[in-house]
């Protein structure tokens, strides 16, 4: 049991390192906050509000974006349909009830990624802690038990390992006397 529980924690450390790496990826380099809190982002409810009247990308070439519904869209980081600008950052957020969204996916992906760090240093302590505890367990009892302590009643007996030497001196054990009875002068 120990080994397994081993293993498995070792899967999960190994998870939470990957995830850790794409969350704290796609956060640092996929989203871009400083389009959002300067303003420059807007939020479009209606796939029909006309986008160059908000929207002017400060790009040479000429082209317009078509906006759909419920989107945050930055136009700092739109490149003419390009997804990602050299800088890095989507220009668009579909399916939002506001660009505030963006602000808490951003916070949420970082609290992943600490999460996942926390969880990859426990696992690690989790596992090395099993892992010494396995080693003392097979140290401490052996795999075999002593003829004296085994389960089998075949073997209760004490084996000749466990009994006093045949020229040792006998154990000593008063006589029993029943109450009321005196013992037996004594005689040297």
């Amino acid at each position: 049991m120990l080994v397994a529980s081993i293993v498995f924690i070792s899967f999960g450390v190994i998870a939470a390192f990957c995830c850790a790496i794409v969350d704290g990826v796609f956060a640092a380099r996929h989203i871009d906050l400083r389009p959002l809190y300067a303003g420059r982002c807007q939020y479009y409810s209606k796939s029909t509000t006309p986008p160059e009247a908000v929207c002017h990308p400060q790009r040479r070439a000429p082209c317009t974006p078509k906006i759909k519904t419920n989107t945050c869209f930055c136009c700092d980081l739109y490149n003419c349909g390009s997804r990602v600008e050299i800088s890095g950052g989507y220009y668009e957020y579909i399916d939002v009830s506001s660009c505030q969204d963006i602000i808490h996916l951003y916070h949420l992906l970082w609290s992943a990624t600490i999460l996942n760090i926390v969880g990859l240093f426990l696992g690690i302590i989790t596992a090395a802690i099993l892992g010494g505890f396995k080693d003392m367990h097979s140290s401490v009892f052996p795999a075999s038990t002593p003829s004296g302590l085994s389960d089998d009643p075949q073997s209760l007996s004490p084996s000749p390992s466990y009994m006093w030497a045949s020229n040792a001196p006998p154990r000593y054990s008063p006589p029993y006397f029943p109450p009321f009875e005196k013992p037996p002068p004594y005689t040297p």
